[in-house]
């Protein structure tokens, strides 16, 4: 963020500053401090209850109030709406969002690769009751032969299908022992052999399988105080040496089908369940004054000026200090809070269970000066750009909550931190290899049930339509190198 990147860059400094003296090999770059190479990181000690200096009231003079504003959950401020902000250089190839509970898109979108020029649809595909419903068919999600495969089964299985590409799975005549997930009920058979016949957990799972779609999310709505209070002070207080920070278990994610919320594909050009925006309000849409500057907007194709209605970013690349800020396709319409009036306002993606999954990279372009070759990946309490981003009037300061997964600190900088801006603040001096010359996979799982959030670096990754338990429950899980980090430590 332009506002908040010189105060990110003193704490990410002062944080390095003390956790890179106890690492060994440790390097100084830039003013920051930087250790090990790392592929994924869970931060906890999330605050699990407190208050944060919201926004009360944005007036049309420009002007605003503030007032504590309750949070409570197991990943604090991270439960509520997020959204994603992406600064250049850099190229978006495909994002993804994932949460337990409400319906997917998935189906909607793989039909609609949208050419039209909005190209965004601006309804969820919500379960609607039926009359005579049709039986729904059962996702299952499968071990076989070590490799995991899906399929949508009509009925309970008496001989499940053979894999993906046509595999069938073989294991000698006593069959094959397929483990699998049905209605985020784990049971298991064995395929091939005598006992084919679905087992007694196969038939309780299917018993107990839900008539459709759940609707909606974690419930996670806020609670504002009635008695402001000044802004929770933030704390940071980060770890002693990487080197000698414990691995983390990732404990169990929640059980059941993770549904995907939004997705875009750069190369095909679909968008859905999302909308691109930028900091360019006045010029389409949005609003600039002199006391706010300019409020969000709809992004152009290329993300370089505003829009009048919503498109679809192009596959290309965002170039040096410019940002792309995504949102849900869900219009604001009086449920969003306090709002700057004017601003183009949409939801992000509230929840304690929740993935985004973005294929990425950050090319090195040489250029120098204010924001320059200093890429950037990061997520935002959503009612910070919807109020004021870049200037005094959001809730940024008073701690609601920013989660920068890959941030370069200075122009041409190979490396990238990590670092949490909330009421309770805090970093690592491992770091992640920038993407220059190639995209990389990178997924952040918000894991409500495990108190956890976790970022881990992919060379691959299918952005399906749902994600079982498994698939989520591997993402959680430490790569070779690793860091962790507890907010509020010492």
């Amino acid at each position: 963020m332009r506002y908040s990147l010189a105060a990110g860059a003193i704490l990410a400094a002062s944080v390095s500053s003390v956790v890179g003296q106890d690492c060994a090999g440790s390097q100084l770059l830039g003013g920051n401090w930087y250790c090990d190479l790392i592929e994924s990181i869970i931060y906890g000690g999330f605050p699990t209850s407190g208050t944060y200096n919201g926004v009360k009231s944005f007036s049309q003079d420009g002007q605003c109030e503030f007032g504590a504003v309750n949070f409570d959950g197991p990943l604090g401020v991270f439960g509520e709406e997020l959204s994603v902000h992406l600064r250049g250089p850099a190229h978006l190839k495909k994002l993804a969002v994932y949460s337990t509970g409400g319906s997917s898109n998935s189906k909607r979108s793989e039909s609609h690769a949208h050419a039209h020029a909005h190209g965004h649809a601006h309804a969820h595909a919500h379960a609607r009751a039926r009359r005579n419903p049709e039986p729904e068919p059962l996702m299952v999600t499968a071990t076989i032969n070590n490799e995991v495969v899906s399929w949508e089964q009509s009925a309970l299985p008496t001989v499940p299908p053979a894999g993906p590409k046509g595999k069938a799975a073989v294991n000698g005549d006593d069959g094959v022992e397929v483990t699998a997930t049905i209605f985020g009920q784990v049971v298991s058979w064995l395929q091939g052999g005598p006992a084919a016949s679905p087992t007694p957990a196969v038939a309780a799972a299917a018993a107990a399988a839900p008539g459709g779609a759940s609707s909606g999310g974690d419930d996670n709505s806020n609670h504002e105080s009635s008695n402001p209070t000044t802004p929770h002070e933030k704390q940071v207080s980060p770890t002693s040496s990487p080197k000698s920070s414990p691995k983390s278990a990732p404990g169990e994610v929640a059980a059941g089908t993770w549904a995907r919320q939004a997705y875009y594909d750069a190369s095909s050009g679909t968008a859905d369940g999302l909308v691109f925006l930028n900091h360019m309000g006045g010029s389409g849409s949005g609003v600039f004054d002199n006391v706010n500057g300019n409020s969000l907007s709809y992004a152009s194709k290329d993300g370089k000026s505003g829009s009048s209605s919503p498109q679809v970013l192009d596959d290309t690349l965002i170039e040096d200090d410019n940002e792309i800020v995504i949102m849900s396709d869900k219009k604001c319409n009086n449920d969003c809070g306090v709002i700057r009036p004017g601003t183009v306002a949409y939801h992000g993606w509230s929840g304690n269970n929740k993935v985004f999954v973005a294929e990425v990279d950050m090319p090195l372009t040489g250029k120098t000066g204010f924001n320059a070759d200093m890429p950037s990946l990061w997520l935002l309490n959503a009612a910070i750009p919807r109020t004021n981003q870049y200037g005094s009037c959001s809730c940024w300061k008073g701690g609601c909550g920013e989660f920068d997964i890959l941030e370069v600190l200075d122009s041409g900088n190979k490396r990238c931190k990590s670092t949490i801006h909330a009421v309770s603040s805090g970093g690592d001096s491992n770091y992640f290899d920038r993407p220059t010359d190639k995209t990389v996979h990178v997924a952040v799982v918000f894991d409500g049930d495990g108190k956890k959030a976790h970022i881990k670096i992919l060379q691959n990754f299918d952005y399906s339509g749902s994600l079982s338990a498994q698939q989520v429950q591997s993402l959680t899980e430490q790569a070779p190198k690793a860091a962790s980090f507890m907010l509020g430590s010492s």
